[in-house]
């Protein structure tokens, strides 16, 4: 069997040149995207280059470490052109029959369009936000994406307020409840972002029956425990408020004012667009009021500190990073909660990498392996101290 050279296998695979361009705007070696997500930095390199692709719990990891929208993974096999060359022999025919007839060409004209219409809308997309009602449950950005092959559920950003007592645990759970009928589809020990994807069958936890439950009855209750071990249950039910629809949506912009954040789906021929808010909690005024500015291309906040460094707040993968110069060196630090890692990174005027080092945190504390005992960690004492002030803040 002829093996594919590189060039072949990449136009074949999607992932391959996400993961690489992804993976190259944050500065990550192919280690350390591989350390991060739990795979070696050999199988990195052969997703890559388009050798093998990623399973669905990979590609998950990937998309949150690397801040890679969910509407990215609408790609679908079928293009346009793929399709307009299947039909080339009846535009063929077409063509040679308005030639004759030109009452006939004006009929043909009309067909074709609405052949072309039913094509680009094959295979749409629809996209509802998710709306709470809970006087304690909160969360920043909640969506449902259906489509004809796949159907996503996100809840990002959870919080519990109004308590009057320090929650010591916390155990959540997504159901749909239609007539009295419970069906739980996620469930965790923690207040991280949700996110669901099945694709349609009669097993998956999106089947047809729990579909009609997210559109009449979907609930989201969060069990606290307090100090003295008692529980507290907050039940916060959740309505689908805005439906977008179009099957060219490729990613979601976020543009800030002073009052709220307001969601526009971008399409690729940019003549269908919502200008309803959304808003949410006070994460922006927050983060603008401790001197942050919003980046609304990455979803991240910027500042300048006062030596000179770039601090950038990523909060859908829950890492700072923190850029600076010092005698013609470059210097990266990356502080990844979710992994409880922080890398440090040095580089060259060329920028490139000379050296990489790797260290863990437990509970906001540093640990030093032996050989990193003489380490100077001052600077990336200074970052984990940035996070922690960030986080308490939101």
């Amino acid at each position: 069997m002829k093996r594919k050279n590189k060039k072949e296998v990449v136009k074949t695979t999607k992932f391959s040149d996400i993961i690489s361009t992804y993976r190259a705007e944050r500065k990550l070696t192919q280690k350390a995207l591989g350390d991060i997500i739990g795979v070696s930095d050999r199988t990195i390199s052969k997703w890559e280059n388009g050798d093998t692709e990623p399973d669905l719990y990979h590609v998950k990891k990937i998309c949150k470490t690397l801040n890679i929208p969910p509407s990215n993974l609408f790609v679908y096999k079928k293009t346009l052109n793929d399709r307009l060359h299947k039909i080339g022999n009846i535009l063929s025919i077409i063509i040679k029959f308005i030639l004759k007839h030109a009452l006939k060409f004006i009929i043909a004209v009309a067909f074709l369009y609405l052949l072309l219409f039913y094509i680009n809308n094959y295979n749409s997309i629809q996209i509802y936000s998710l709306k709470y009602h809970s006087d304690n449950i909160y969360f920043n950005h909640g969506y449902f994406y259906k489509t004809k092959v796949y159907d996503i559920l996100t809840i990002e950003n959870i919080k519990v307020n109004k308590l009057d007592y320090t929650p010591i645990s916390y155990y959540v759970e997504l159901y749909t409840s239609t007539n009295g009928d419970k069906k739980v589809i996620y469930k965790a020990d923690s207040l991280e972002n949700i996110y669901i994807e099945e694709t349609l069958s009669e097993h998956d936890l999106l089947n047809k029956d729990t579909l009609k439950g997210i559109s009449k009855g979907l609930h989201l209750k969060v069990t606290t425990t307090d100090e003295d071990g008692n529980t507290h249950d907050y039940d916060c039910s959740i309505s689908l408020k805005e439906k977008y629809s179009n099957n060219k949506i490729i990613e979601k912009q976020y543009i800030n004012n002073s009052e709220t954040r307001i969601i526009y789906p971008v399409f690729y021929n940019n003549e269908v667009e919502t200008k309803t808010a959304i808003p949410t909690f006070d994460e922006s005024n927050t983060l603008e009021k401790l001197g942050y500015t919003y980046n609304k291309n990455k979803d991240s906040y910027t500042k300048i500190d006062n030596e000179g460094g770039k601090i950038e707040y990523m909060p859908p993968v829950k890492t700072l990073y923190y850029y600076y110069n010092d005698n013609n060196m470059s210097y990266q630090i990356d502080v990844n909660m979710k992994s409880s890692k922080i890398f440090y990174r040095i580089f060259d005027r060329n920028k490139k990498l000379i050296e990489e080092k790797l260290y863990t945190i437990n509970k906001n504390k540093i640990i030093l392996k032996e050989n990193q005992k003489n380490d100077n960690i001052e600077k990336i004492q200074y970052l984990l101290d940035i996070y922690n002030n960030i986080t308490k803040s939101l």
